[in-house]
């Protein structure tokens, strides 16, 4: 068709949709039958190191943690804490301040100043976690995941019950995560001594074998409470490749649960007593 517009009508313009709008108005919108409109669908979702960081943070906040931001640049004393991932540190030329003066490696001290601050405003159950970037060797980054964990994690005064944060809590948690990105039976531990951590409550956090971050205790002369960390590379853990679920139908036979004890040497290792059992049980071996 070819479509003249009248002078006088200064409100339409020509272009397509002002001559469709015309068209409607004249035949009658009330003629037109209503249509859905058909064409190709995408699902929106995040990918790549956004959805695993995503993943990560619903989870920990599942687990009764709640999340903290804090500034990416320290000071020296900060730096110097921790350096269990030790690298070359970036500092700044021209740094505002001694204390906003180095690009951080690791987030724990960053946490340990904020669990200060609320320590000194009386609030002792503290569950935080921060996932940010840690620089390093002037052009690099990697981003790590970090919680921490101190007080009470159930206080009912009827029942007289209280548990407090110990370092098998703060390990449950980092295991309950790992299981929930589809890494189970993949991660170990093993027994560590590292600086500003406790010396017989620190374990390296492997991953396919290779060591990605740490998780204990911190060490009494750093902090008068009793304050449980953990730290680890989510960069590393992005990287590995996880297996999409797959569905297994349930057994027709009952589960047999058995309680067994071991006498064993105080050397002994529970991941070797561990090993043996799985070795054991093979397929049939559901949990341990």
């Amino acid at each position: 068709y070819k479509v003249t517009i009248p002078h006088r009508r200064l409100d339409v313009e020509a272009q397509k949709a002002d001559i469709i709008e015309e068209i409607g108005r004249l035949y009658g919108y009330d003629h037109i039958e209503a249509v859905l409109p058909v064409g190709q669908t995408k699902p929106g979702r995040y990918i790549g190191n956004v959805a695993i960081r995503k993943q990560v943070s619903k989870r920990l906040r599942s687990l009764g943690f709640h999340e903290c931001r804090t500034y990416t640049l320290i000071s020296e004393e900060e730096d110097a804490l921790f350096p269990y991932d030790r690298k070359e540190s970036i500092s700044l030329l021209k740094p505002m301040s001694s204390d906003k003066k180095i690009l951080r490696q690791t987030i724990l001290p960053s946490l340990l100043n904020v669990v200060s601050y609320n320590s000194a405003r009386h609030v002792e159950d503290i569950f935080l976690y921060e996932i940010a970037n840690t620089y390093y060797d002037v052009s690099k980054e990697d981003t790590k995941v970090a919680f921490v964990a101190s007080g009470k994690i159930i206080e009912s005064s009827w029942q007289k019950v209280n548990l407090n944060v110990d370092f098998y809590y703060i390990k449950g948690i980092l295991e309950n995560l790992f299981c929930y990105l589809g890494l189970q039976n993949r991660y170990s531990f093993v027994p560590s001594k590292q600086k500003d951590m406790h010396p017989y409550l620190c374990v390296d956090i492997l991953l396919d074998r290779k060591p990605i971050g740490i998780l204990g205790k911190v060490h009494p002369n750093l902090s008068k409470k009793d304050l449980y960390v953990c730290e680890f590379s989510l960069t590393e853990v992005a990287e590995k490749s996880i297996k999409p679920l797959k569905y297994k139908e349930l057994s027709k036979y009952p589960t047999i649960t058995k309680d067994l004890s071991f006498v064993v040497k105080k050397d002994t290792n529970s991941e070797e007593i561990e090993k043996v059992i799985k070795k054991a049980g093979g397929i049939l071996l559901t949990s341990l």
